[in-house]
C-alpha cells in the first residue's frame, strides 16, 4: 500500500515525454542528471531525457550505456583503448561516461591521461616533420622512432615507412656530403698551392726576374 508521501509525489508528477500523469510509484522514473520525472517505459522508449540541454538526452542510443553494462566495464573499455594507443577514441568514451556521471573520478583521470599523451604525441610529430623539412634527417628519424611509442597499429605502419624512407636517404646524403667536402678540400689545396707559388715567385725568384728584365732592356738599347 502506498504511503501518503509516495501518493502525493506520484500525483504531482507528469511524464515529460507523454505528458500524462504518473499514477503508480513503480512507474515513476527521475532523470539522474536533471531530475525530470518520466514513466520508466517512456524514458526507455524515448532513449533518455526530453530536456534538450540535459546530458541524458538520447543517452540510451549509445549502446555502451545499456543498463546491462555497468560503468566499471565502460572504464575497462577506455583502458583497453588506451593500451591500443587509441587516445582520441578513449577521450570520446570518457566524455560519454562523464556526461552520464560527471563526478566519476576514474573517468576524469583517464580523460586527463589520454589528453596529456595525445598532446605529447603531437609535439613529437611536429618536431619530426620540422626536422624533415629542414633536411635534418637523422634528427627526424629519431623523433619518428620516439613517436612510434604513441602510435596505434594502423599509424605505426605509416611512420615505419617514413623511417625506412629516411634510412634510404641517409646514405645518399652521406655520399653527397663527402663529395662536397672533397671539393672544398681540393679548392683549399689549390688556393694554398697558388699562394705558395706566388710567394716563391715574389721572394726567391725576384732577383732572377729583375736580372732577366735588365738583360732585355740592355738588348733593346743595343
Amino acid at each position: 500500500m502506498q504511503s501518503a508521501e509516495e501518493k502525493n509525489k506520484t500525483e504531482e508528477s507528469v511524464c515529460q515525454h507523454c505528458l500524462g500523469k504518473i499514477t503508480a510509484p513503480e512507474e515513476l522514473f527521475f532523470c539522474p542528471a536533471c531530475g525530470t520525472p518520466y514513466h520508466e517505459y517512456c524514458w526507455r522508449r524515448n532513449h533518455g531525457c526530453a530536456v534538450i540541454s540535459c546530458s541524458q538526452k538520447n543517452i540510451l542510443l549509445n549502446p555502451l550505456f545499456s543498463p546491462a553494462i555497468p560503468v566499471r566495464e565502460l572504464l575497462v573499455h577506455v583502458e583497453y583503448l588506451m593500451n591500443l594507443k587509441k587516445y582520441s577514441e578513449a577521450i570520446n568514451e570518457c566524455v560519454r561516461i562523464l556526461s552520464a556521471d560527471k563526478d566519476n573520478t576514474e573517468a576524469k583521470a583517464l580523460y586527463n591521461r589520454a589528453t596529456a599523451l595525445i598532446n605529447i604525441k603531437m609535439k613529437i610529430y611536429e618536431s619530426a616533420d620540422d626536422s624533415f623539412r629542414k633536411k635534418e634527417y637523422k634528427a627526424s628519424a629519431l623523433f619518428y622512432k620516439d613517436y612510434l611509442k604513441y602510435c596505434d597499429e594502423e599509424e605505426s605502419e605509416f611512420i615505419t615507412t617514413r623511417i625506412k624512407y629516411i634510412g634510404e636517404l641517409l646514405p645518399a646524403m652521406e655520399r653527397k656530403r663527402k663529395i662536397i667536402n672533397a671539393l672544398y678540400v681540393s679548392i683549399a689545396i689549390l688556393i694554398v698551392i697558388s699562394a705558395a707559388f706566388i710567394a716563391y715567385r715574389n721572394i726567391y725568384l725576384r732577383e732572377d726576374f729583375e736580372f732577366a728584365k735588365s738583360n732585355v732592356k740592355m738588348k733593346q738599347r743595343t
